[in-house]
């Protein structure tokens, strides 16, 4: 699980997504609804859809 500390620290490398790892870590991440989006649109083509879950901040 990240703390509040951990989230708020700089990330400064090329590939950042954001000024803080929170940020960056965010920009990476599904929100709910496109978890939903996804879920949805595996059931009309008819495949599989299963996500692992992680450490909500």
């Amino acid at each position: 699980k990240f703390n509040k500390k951990a989230l708020e620290r700089p990330y400064t490398s090329k590939h950042s997504w954001g000024k803080t790892y929170g940020e960056h870590k965010r920009h990476l991440e599904f929100s709910h609804d496109q978890y939903r989006e996804l879920k949805k649109y595996a059931e009309e083509i008819g495949i599989f859809f299963t996500a692992s879950g992680m450490d909500e901040v």
